[in-house]
């Protein structure tokens, strides 16, 4: 659904081509779970692509364990990272997934309905 050429085109470096298919198949079958396998080539549109793009990036990030930061100071300028982690008030992985496809697709794509 989506090229290794046509993520460097929107815009996106993060994954290096080696591994990119492992995780544009991932985000491929994530928004096929949330679209009820509706998702079809032909009914891609652009920003359905931005949002596979950025959920592949978020599970390279998760997979590579690449930390988010979790505190920043402007003076003197330091940053604090950190992983989820139980009790933690951070976003579970499924809900940055969730966050992405209400954002980059539609809600008639998301709507189940009958």
């Amino acid at each position: 659904m989506i090229s290794y050429t046509d993520y460097k085109i929107f815009g996106y470096t993060l994954i290096p081509k080696p591994e990119f298919r492992r995780h544009i198949m991932r985000a491929v079958q994530t928004a096929q779970r949330f679209t009820f396998d509706r998702l079809s080539p032909e009914n891609l549109t652009e920003a359905n692509k931005f949002g596979l793009c950025e959920l592949a990036e978020l599970f390279y990030k998760e997979v590579n364990n690449l930390k988010p930061v979790i505190s920043a100071t402007n003076d003197r300028y330091s940053e604090t990272y950190g992983l989820r982690s139980l009790g933690s008030t951070m976003p579970t992985i499924d809900e940055d997934a969730y966050s992405i496809m209400l954002t980059y697709f539609t809600r008639e794509q998301l709507y189940r309905g009958v």
